[in-house]
């Protein structure tokens, strides 16, 4: 009950809401140690730590503020999709995305674990080495494309609604991670129409709010216009 989930433990708010999770941060009842603040994106905060209670490895965790004023209600709507990508990751499979591995509720903040994945993203490939070989681009691209098969094969299918080269990871032996689904939704009849996603890489349906599975290869062509020019 993911409702549950997030609104369990409201009692206590020890940090402000700008706060960052300074390192040897602990979590989750002596679970997770943070090491690092990796990145910040919009509601969210993305840290590197390491889960102590199994073999030590690392892993991501995802910090999302809750509202503190406003009832269990507020809270429950302002986070809807928080826990829409929760449950999402943990209906997929797929080597190409990045799993989830726990989800925990704690100082009015939600977190999601996510398995941690060496590498780096597409822009930081293009930022750090430059434009890439064509032939390097249509492997990128055919694993893009297999991630979106089978996104788009889900019943009801799932429409990521943000492909782009921030949420696209390339590991030290060439595999494509899609890691972010925070704005991902099961397509159905009747849903309610919202623009999400990052202009340079909409489609035009996309901008009226009516995204389908054709609006993630447009965004999949865009992202190989940009390792091939930087732009």
């Amino acid at each position: 009950d993911f409702t549950r989930l997030w609104l369990d433990d409201m009692q206590s708010f020890k940090r402000k809401a700008g706060e960052d999770l300074p390192a040897d941060t602990v979590l989750k009842e002596g679970h997770y140690v943070v090491l690092k603040r990796l990145a910040v994106g919009g509601q969210a905060k993305i840290y590197l730590a390491e889960d102590v209670s199994g073999d030590a490895l690392k892993v991501v965790i995802i910090e999302y503020v809750l509202p503190v004023h406003g009832g269990a209600e507020v809270r429950e709507r302002s986070f809807a999709s928080v826990k829409k990508e929760a449950e999402i990751l943990s209906s997929l499979d797929h080597p190409g995305i990045v799993k989830i591995l726990n989800t925990f509720v704690e100082d009015h903040r939600a977190y999601l674990v996510l398995e941690y994945i060496e590498g780096l993203t597409l822009k930081q490939l293009v930022q750090e080495i430059g434009v890439q070989k064509p032939l390097s681009v249509l492997d990128i691209g055919r694993q893009i494309a297999e991630i979106l098969q089978y996104l788009h094969c889900q019943s009801p299918p799932i429409v990521h609604r943000d492909i782009s080269p921030d949420n696209l990871m390339l590991t030290s032996d060439a595999k494509v991670r899609l890691i972010d689904f925070n704005v991902a939704r099961e397509l159905e009849s009747g849903a309610t129409r919202t623009v999400v996603g990052k202009h340079n890489y909409m489609a035009p349906e996309q901008f009226k709010g009516r995204a389908c599975p054709q609006s993630d290869l447009y965004s999949m062509g865009c992202t190989h216009y940009y390792l091939l020019t930087a732009n």
